[in-house]
C-alpha cells in the first residue's frame, strides 16, 4: 500500500491472445496491496465493455502493457495506452516476446519476462513487477505533488 495506505490499482493491458499465457502473473500481482483490474475478470456479463476500461484506466495507479506481436497489432491496446497517457496514467511495458515496441510505449523502460517458464520465474517477476509499480506511483504522488504546490495543477 502506498503512504495513505491507500490499495495500488493496477490496469492489465493485453491482447485476449495472450490471456493464458499471463494468467498467473496476474494472479501472482493480485493481494493485499495491490487490486487488479483485468478484464476477464472485472467486467460482469451486460456491462459496457468501453466504459468499463475507460473508468478503470481513470482509477488506476498504473498500467501494465504485455506486449506481443498480438499486442502491436491491436488497435484497442494502442487506444488504452494512449487513454492511459492522456490521464497521466504510469505505463510499465512488459515483453513477452521479441516484438517492436513502438512509440510511445518505447519511450519507457520495459521489464523483459520473455523467459518465464516456472513458477519460481513468475512469482520473482511478479515481485520485480510490483516493486516497478510502487516506485512508479511514489513518484507519480510526489509529481502531483510538487505540481500542485507550484499550482501547476
Amino acid at each position: 500500500m502506498d503512504k495513505e495506505g491507500i490499495k495500488t490499482s493496477i490496469f492489465i493491458s493485453y491482447a485476449r491472445i495472450d490471456a493464458p499465457r499471463i494468467d498467473s502473473l496476474v494472479k501472482e500481482l493480485a493481494g493485499d496491496d495491490v487490486s487488479v483490474f483485468w478484464d476477464m475478470n472485472s467486467i460482469q456479463a451486460g456491462e459496457s465493455f468501453q466504459e468499463s476500461i475507460t473508468e478503470a484506466i481513470e482509477n488506476s495507479s498504473a498500467m501494465i502493457c504485455f506486449i506481443s506481436l498480438a499486442y502491436t497489432r491491436s488497435v484497442w491496446c494502442k487506444s488504452e495506452v494512449e487513454y492511459a497517457l492522456t490521464h497521466k496514467i504510469p505505463v510499465i511495458p512488459v515483453l513477452l516476446d521479441n516484438s517492436k515496441v513502438e512509440a510511445p510505449l518505447s519511450y519507457f523502460n520495459s521489464l523483459d519476462l520473455k523467459d518465464i517458464n516456472s513458477e519460481k520465474d513468475i512469482k520473482i517477476a511478479g515481485s520485480r513487477l510490483k516493486q516497478s509499480i510502487f516506485a512508479l506511483v511514489e513518484k507519480n504522488i510526489q509529481d502531483c505533488s510538487e505540481a500542485s504546490k507550484n499550482g501547476d495543477m
